[in-house]
């Protein structure tokens, strides 16, 4: 055992601040990854919110193309004020 030496105390203080600074690292690094596992759930539920306001934004316009074709076979074909229903036939 006369190989053992006594490191000094400041080095001793050295390594035992990069020891420190090694687990609030690890300590950040955790917190970040909690961090983005939420950003990444918010995001899942921002594409999935975004997915079915596209596929209603698709249905309203089938909607509408079914609609303007009934009045135009009603009515024929023209200008609609949507303000008092009136409908003005367009001369073909």
């Amino acid at each position: 055992m006369d190989n053992i030496k006594k490191i000094s105390d400041l080095e001793l203080s050295e390594v035992k601040m990069l020891q420190s600074k090694f687990n609030e690292s690890i300590y950040k690094l955790g917190n970040l990854q909690i961090e983005k596992m939420e950003l990444d759930r918010l995001v899942s539920e921002f594409v999935e919110k975004e997915k079915k306001l596209k596929e209603e934004w698709v249905s309203l316009q089938k909607l509408e193309e079914s609609l303007v074709d009934k009045i135009i076979k009603t009515y024929g074909p023209g200008n609609l004020n949507i303000m008092d229903g009136t409908f003005t036939p367009t001369n073909i």
